[in-house]
């Protein structure tokens, strides 16, 4: 007997936000469904990991803006692939998905926002769109509440169309302190060094420079602490300029882009966010699952991740001042790193684990699936 086809449909830009749900549900699922993904533009980061287990991968290269000739060849690879579901992930997607199903009328459609663009603002054409080519046998995830709340004031979408799904993370057995240490000796951290981990491209809305900022103040009562910056994009250059100017070299380290960030997350002692605008709220859950406590500005969707006071501090954006305060105060008492450590774990264990995720996606993908 056939087994349903799911195709991961993804746009070049959410390829890195999308991975961790796409290989959870490939590997979760490959005993029930067939997968394949198909990536819309060049990505920036390689896709070695979806064609893991045989699962196939193609490209379709598109032009800016709507691209009828990528629509057109996106619903005949559809057709071949006979598909009974497109997994959109992200709107751009499924635009795309939408219109490929104006030529290839098979296939349910489903989305999962998992974050939303900065500055997000209503879009009367987008609204349009949903309105006319969303059937009702297709749905729309939201990746946390305030995903969903976009999605129904600038999408268009009705309440009643959009559900909550958080993405979930492996739970996180205890740290192995050999890796730890190794990693930290890779990184040229000592034992007795506080590690903070920052996880973001360099983007404006990422703002790297408030976790500059607070550095400059924090290594006056933390002289023995380490900012380890993991990303790239095009304020790398603005970053390392100011922390040459303000002569904290020895305090923060760049790594560039990595695809070890749970290797990573191991060896830290915190993990920061100063995001004001798409903060990249996997990072936060895999740092709480795995025991690290976690200060960010209170942004979008972090507040639903991070329970301020509980599992780590949240701050206003830009308030640089607060940022630094609460650095100091977790670098100078490991007992409160433990007991944020421990609710963290909790935390992660009751709402962001790999079984509450996938259960709600199989759940899903059965009522999508009935013939």
């Amino acid at each position: 007997m056939r087994k349903p086809k799911i195709v991961h449909l993804l746009e070049a830009s959410s390829v890195m936000r999308a991975e961790t749900l796409v290989n959870l549900l490939m590997r979760r699922f490959a005993d029930k469904y067939q997968f394949t993904s198909i990536c819309i533009g060049t990505p920036s980061a390689p896709l070695e990991e979806f064609a893991l287990g045989g699962h196939p991968v193609y490209f379709l290269e598109r032009k800016l803006g709507l691209d009828w000739r990528c629509s057109r060849r996106l619903a005949c690879l559809l057709q071949r692939e006979r598909a009974d579901l497109v997994h959109a992930h992200q709107s751009a997607a499924l635009f795309f998905g939408l219109f490929a199903r104006l030529q290839y009328m098979n296939p349910a459609v489903l989305c999962t926002d998992h974050d939303r663009p900065h500055p997000d603002y209503p879009s009367p054409r987008r609204a349009s769109i949903n309105r006319m080519l969303l059937e009702s046998r297709d749905r729309v995830v939201a990746a946390s509440r305030s995903v969903r709340q976009a999605l129904i004031l600038n999408e268009g979408l009705l309440p009643e169309q959009v559900g909550v799904v958080y993405n979930g993370v492996a739970n996180s057995e205890i740290q192995n302190v050999g890796d730890a240490q190794l990693i930290r000796h890779q990184l040229g951290v000592g034992a007795d060094t506080f590690l903070i981990l920052q996880v973001a491209p360099f983007e404006l809305c990422q703002n790297q420079s408030l976790a500059i900022q607070a550095m400059e103040q924090a290594v006056r009562e933390l002289p023995a602490v380490r900012l380890v910056l993991v990303g790239a994009g095009p304020e790398l250059e603005t970053i390392r300029t100011m922390v040459s100017r303000s002569r904290l070299e020895p305090y923060v380290t760049f790594l560039g882009a990595r695809s070890d960030t749970s290797t990573l997350l191991r060896a830290a002692d915190l993990v920061l966010s100063t995001s004001i605008g798409k903060a990249d709220t996997s990072v936060l859950i895999q740092a709480l699952a795995g025991g690290c406590p976690v200060v960010a500005t209170r942004e979008g969707a972090v507040a639903e991740i991070v329970e301020d006071r509980v599992c780590g501090f949240l701050v206003s954006p830009g308030d640089y001042g607060a940022l630094a305060e609460m650095i100091v105060r977790l670098g100078s008492s490991p007992r409160l790193r433990e007991q944020f450590a421990l609710q963290g774990r909790m935390r992660a264990a009751r709402m962001f684990s790999e079984q509450e995720t996938s259960d709600c996606y199989a759940a899903i993908y059965q009522t999508m699936l009935v013939p």
